[in-house]
Parts: structure tokens; sequence; C-alpha cells
């Protein structure tokens, strides 16, 4: 097979790589939905605004493993 097109240790790469870069992209959009209604009022705003700020803290948490790994691979 081609090199080129298929490479072991470059597939593992490639899915952290998009897994990372969509988590980035959800946690701009949650963060945006989150302003957005923190500018709303009532109940059903405020509940709302409650979910998405629980939903970003596993987002933050794979923001910073991704940061995290592209400063190690900067480093070696």
């Amino acid at each position: 097979m081609n090199p080129l097109i298929f490479t072991p240790g470059l597939a593992p790469a490639a899915a952290a790589y998009a897994l990372g870069l969509a988590a980035t992209l959800f946690l701009i959009a949650v963060l945006v939905q989150r302003e957005l209604v923190d500018g709303l009022s009532g109940e059903r705003a405020r509940r709302l605004s409650r979910a998405l700020t629980v939903a970003t803290l596993p987002l933050l948490g794979a923001f910073a493993l991704v940061v995290i790994d592209r400063i190690a691979g900067l480093l070696k």
C-alpha cells in the first residue's frame, strides 16, 4: 500500500486531531449559546443557562487536554 495514503502511525494522530477540533468547535458553540441565553430573562432561560454551564465543564476539560497535548508535542 502506498505510504502516502496509509501510514499506520498517522491514523490515531489524525483521529485525535479531528476529535480535538470537534470538541473545540462544540465548546465555542456552547459558550456562544450560553452568552445569548444569559441575555434573556425568565425561568426557562435561567434553567437553560444552568444546563449550558454544566455542559461547558467537560468540554473545558477536553480543551485543556488538547492544549496540553499540543504543548507537549511542541516541547519534544
